[in-house]
């Protein structure tokens, strides 16, 4: 086995493999504009976890309005 031959995988790489077959990218023309929409993407995931995690943290006031009856938890 070579180092060639190994193969790195993260999400940014994951990303950029979907996003560049998608959008046909190829060669260097345009490179760092692409960097720049991965991380654009990644970043918005990350935010749109944290939320939904942080939506599911049951808090003082979500214990109770479920217990009121007013709020279901998941």
């Amino acid at each position: 086995m070579k180092v060639a031959d190994l193969e790195k995988r993260s999400a940014f790489g994951t990303v950029y493999r979907h996003l560049a077959e998608a959008h046909e990218w190829e060669g260097k023309r345009g490179f760092f504009k692409r960097l720049a929409t991965v991380n654009r993407a990644l970043n918005f995931q990350i935010r749109t976890e944290k939320a939904q995690e942080d939506a599911a943290r049951p808090t003082p006031l979500r214990g109770k309005l479920f217990e009121d009856g007013l709020v279901r938890l998941l």
